[in-house]
């Protein structure tokens, strides 16, 4: 009986053991209904200058995010969360060390009050936990905060939300010391208030580079030229590029001439190819007896080299391809792909080097090929850097183009006004930047979004009208345009043609200049519209429509003469070109309305100041935790949908957690 007592309370003891210890691993890991179903068996979620930051806290920020930046995608928001949570801790123990301390009282208070610290941010907590009540208005209701830590947040109760509040107001207090540290003097207050309120109008024609760009015509001279000259640049790009070329492969260097089939030479989508000879058809029978003209010439081209004719010159001559001009040069391809069809390939796979091929025959054309040289070896830049020059040298040579054409209209314009050498642009019309595709949207740049709220503040011409943070946008101009404004203009060949082309492709609707007051004719290239900008401020280097130029923006807002036209041309980044301006006026900034506003003025540079410093410091100081080792991630946090470790480097997503 003894016996049987001892077995039976030692049984009844291993189960209260059991049940003591499955208590605990509920309680110190919570419910298996995880809000984040992350799973985590880790009491961290990543350790910042080796001091742990909790899962709880990496909750908080995660749920708590869209309540500052909206939906994020799960993969997204989880590395987000760690990247706020490190600088989140940078600030706080800079906090501690400064002996700051937010007491339970002050956490208390704050709740109270609806103040709602997250990520760095005090949000609206009265619109979050608050009660509204027709009679006493918004009210603290504890069940809704409950329900705040609980369910949205993911905390087990209160008293953690408490903490997380704590460790955010921590930062936010060092936050709010270094923005604050920062001071502008008057001086500088001035200098920015004469910079931001000294208004330019002018006039203006940009000759961009791109559009010269397609009208560069290669020659093998233009590009040995450019060889000879580039030889270091050729080589770099040769790095770059060279483990494609070294391996072992078979290689041709070929020439090509191409002719194109008319569209009664191949077969329409009505006609039947292999329609049998005898087929009845109601078309004429001069019509099926029409010579193939395509045939007939590439026919009468493969008898000139036969003869003895250099292939690059019939090749400039006849061929319809875009190497033409090159003397049909196609560069070292791959032997079993010329980029030309597989009828290509397997009329030249047994050609000899310096032969020139049967006529090979295409869907759509014609061609004839020859070899410059075959290799099955890998390439050296000897052998490939005329490819390497062909695809570089047409930039220069279009950057050239439009410099010599901005000189030749500066020189007319000397004589002649600008806006009877060019047309004028043509009317803007009004574009609502929160309706417009993100693809456009994300091609104005934050300069040219700021730069066009100034003027609509001055309500003039090409501005936007703020009932939003960006409402409505009245871009002049090509390079604002629309797709469909930009269809509806009127086609390049009716306007003037400007500036100076040493090899260009002739324009089959090319019309003739007059030679006294237009600049020099540039053929394919349509004359630039000459615009305006109006009382723009001054922003940097950058003037919205033209580009950046530290040159032009110091001419313009100091030594050009109100009404003179610049003495020279501007080179100007962004949108690549050359521009040759005329100020039309300026205005300079009123004074006595700084010297009511200096003050506050101050204030507000010496607070946007202070923003960057604190954004610098945070970013430096993650930078050097990092290299010391000092951040560790948790990877059990970066867990992703399909169960991957989702990437994630500290300090990398700071500017995106600021």
């Amino acid at each position: 009986m003894l016996e049987q007592m001892r077995e039976q309370t030692g049984s009844l003891i291993i189960w209260v053991l059991f049940a003591i210890i499955i208590a605990a691993f509920v309680l110190f890991f919570g419910s298996p209904s995880d809000s984040l179903g992350c799973g985590s068996t880790n009491d961290y979620a990543i350790e910042v200058d080796d001091e742990p930051v909790s899962v709880h806290s990496w909750r908080f920020a995660y749920n708590g995010m869209p309540f500052v930046y909206g939906n994020i995608p799960a993969d997204q928001r989880k590395p987000l969360a760690l990247e706020f949570l490190v600088q989140r801790e940078i600030l706080a123990q800079a906090a501690e060390k400064l002996d700051m301390r937010v007491s339970d009282a002050v956490v208390d208070q704050a709740i109270q009050d609806g103040e709602f610290y997250l990520l760095g941010n005090r949000v609206d907590g009265t619109k979050v936990y608050f009660e509204n009540s027709e009679d006493d208005g918004f009210f603290f209701n504890y069940e809704y905060l409950t329900n705040l830590a609980q369910s949205r947040l993911g905390l087990p109760n209160v008293a953690a939300y408490k903490e997380e509040q704590r460790r955010e107001m921590m930062a936010f207090m060092m936050k709010r010391e270094l923005i604050r540290s920062a001071y502008v003097s008057k001086e500088e207050a001035r200098d920015a208030f004469i910079q931001n309120n000294t208004t330019i109008s002018a006039s203006y024609v940009k000759f961009d580079v791109l559009k010269y760009r397609s009208a560069v015509e290669l020659t093998e001279s233009a590009v040995q030229a450019y060889i000879a000259s580039h030889e270091d640049d050729l080589k770099t790009e040769w790095e770059q590029v060279k483990p494609r070329w070294e391996s072992d492969k078979a290689r041709v260097q070929a020439r090509i001439i191409k002719i194109e089939k008319t569209q009664r030479d191949a077969p329409t989508e009505d006609e039947d190819p292999e329609a049998p000879e005898g087929d009845d058809s109601e078309a004429p029978v001069e019509a099926s007896a029409a010579p193939d003209e395509a045939r007939l010439a590439i026919d009468a081209a493969r008898e000139k080299l036969v003869a003895g004719a250099s292939f690059a010159e019939v090749a400039a001559e006849v061929s319809t391809d875009r190497t033409a001009s090159l003397g049909g040069l196609i560069g070292w391809r791959a032997a079993a792909s010329l980029g030309y069809g597989q009828e290509v390939v397997d009329g030249t796979k047994d050609l000899e080097v310096g032969k020139v091929s049967e006529v090979i025959e295409s869907k759509s054309a014609y061609f004839l090929v020859v070899l410059d040289d075959k290799n099955d070896k890998g390439l050296t830049f000897e052998q490939k850097k005329f490819d390497l020059a062909v695809k570089a040298a047409p930039d220069e040579l279009a950057r050239d183009l439009a410099k010599a054409a901005a000189e030749a209209a500066l020189a007319s314009a000397a004589t002649t006004p600008l806006s009877e050498l060019f047309p004028a642009a043509s009317e803007p019309g009004n574009i609502d930047l929160n309706n417009l595709p993100p693809e456009i949207l994300q091609q104005l740049t934050p300069e040219q979004i700021q730069q066009l709220m100034q003027q609509g503040a001055a309500g003039e011409s090409g501005a936007i009208v703020t009932e939003g943070p960006i409402q409505y946008a009245q871009l002049g101009g090509e390079e604002a345009a629309p797709a469909a404004a930009t269809a509806a203009a009127p086609p390049a060949a009716a306007a003037p043609t400007a500036g100076a082309l040493p090899t260009p492709k002739a324009a089959a609707t090319e019309e003739p200049v007059a030679a006294s007051d237009e600049p020099p004719a540039a053929s394919g290239v349509a004359a630039p519209p000459m615009k305006k900008i109006q009382r723009t401020t001054r922003n940097g280097d950058f003037i919205a429509g033209i580009g950046r130029s530290d040159a032009l923006v110091a001419d313009l807002f100091g030594t050009l003469a109100i009404g003179a036209l610049s003495s020279k041309v501007y080179e100007v980044e962004e949108s690549k070109g050359f521009v040759v301006v005329q100020l039309t006026d300026r205005s300079e900034a009123d004074m006595e309305q700084f010297a009511d506003q200096a003050s506050e003025l101050q204030a507000v540079l010496a607070e946007a100041k202070g923003g960057e410093r604190l954004e610098a410091w945070v970013v430096e100081r993650c930078l050097k935790l990092k290299k010391a080792g000092s951040i560790d991630a948790n990877p059990a946090m970066l867990k992703s949908s399909d169960e991957k470790i989702l990437p994630y480097e500290p300090c990398s997503l700071m500017s995106q957690a600021n």
